[in-house]
């Protein structure tokens, strides 16, 4: 008969020794765990933030608004209406423009309704004489005045200077001087393309009793002599 044996014990100090390493592995995947249900909350928080930080920084970053420019005249395609004609130039005085008298080179005057050719590079007209209340700029006076719109077009075959394109005007019957108006007036532009009309709209203060007589005067420049039209504002 074979002897008794006793199961095998496994010794106290051995179990006692594996219990922590348990506890700490499974301390170990909870935590794991609680870090891997708060990584997506914690993902969209900083992406929040730094979705609020990018506005933010684009808010600071954007320019003020830019003030509106002056105008510079307005395209028009069509041809002036009226048949351009040629004035005489019993206005010009070629030795007092040689002189630097730039006032002796004008051709002679015509009315607001005709259209003037000048050099055979532009021909210039003026669309209705408009009476209105002007807003003036510093320096300037407002009030009563009118406003002239003057039509260039381009009829050479090369860009057209306007570099050095003034418009005066006078009233009354003894040709007193307006002043212009800058700010309720267009900017002239560097240049006129060949075949480009455009109407450059340009504002003088007028009395009353001096809008049934005026005379205006368009200057191309040095190089071409001035056209002259004589009417009345309307309104």
């Amino acid at each position: 008969m074979s002897p008794y044996r006793e199961p095998a014990r496994v010794p106290a100090l051995l179990l006692l020794a594996a219990v922590p390493a348990f506890l700490l592995t499974a301390c170990s995947q909870d935590e794991g765990r609680d870090s891997a249900s708060a990584s997506p909350s914690s993902s969209v928080a900083a992406q929040a933030s730094e979705g609020a930080s990018s506005s933010g920084a684009s808010s600071e970053a954007s320019p003020a608004a830019e003030e509106t420019p002056s105008p510079v005249g307005t395209p028009d395609s069509a041809a002036p209406e009226e048949e351009a004609v040629t004035p005489g130039r019993s206005g010009v005085d070629e030795e007092a423009v040689a002189a630097g008298d730039l006032s002796a080179d004008q051709l002679d005057a015509v009315t607001t309704d005709e259209a003037v050719t000048v050099e055979d590079v532009a021909t210039v007209s003026i669309d209705p004489i408009s009476a209105t209340e002007l807003e003036a700029g510093p320096g300037e006076i407002g009030g009563p005045g009118v406003v002239v719109p003057v039509k260039v077009t381009n009829t050479s075959d090369s860009a057209l200077s306007l570099a050095g394109m003034v418009t005066t005007l006078t009233y009354g019957s003894g040709a007193a001087p307006a002043g212009e108006v800058g700010l309720a007036s267009d900017e002239v532009p560097a240049s006129l393309a060949p075949g480009e009309t455009l109407v450059i709209e340009r504002a003088f203060s007028v009395p009353a009793e001096g809008l049934d007589s005026l005379q205006v005067v368009v200057d191309l420049g040095a190089d071409y002599p001035a056209a002259v039209f004589e009417g009345a504002a309307s309104g």
